[in-house]
């Protein structure tokens, strides 16, 4: 949810451990997680990030680093 440039990251559908299975299936090698294509940019980039965000489908995602290239 986006509001006032603030984006606010949670759930609603799952309680807090259910993430714990799915990374035990990425782990196990039993979820193929190609499909989800993300797209790293920089701070100093991030005009561009915001348009790539805009323009995304659904398994595409925009990841955000530091100016020296970590999350």
């Amino acid at each position: 949810m986006m509001f006032n440039n603030l984006e606010i990251i949670g759930n609603f559908m799952h309680v807090q451990s259910a993430y714990l299975p799915l990374l035990s299936l990425v782990r196990a090698g039993q979820l193929d997680m190609s499909p989800i294509k993300p797209k790293a940019f920089s701070m100093p980039d991030l005009a561009q990030a915001m348009d790539y965000a805009s323009k995304a489908r659904s398994l595409e995602l925009v990841v955000i680093t530091s100016a020296t290239g970590r999350p």
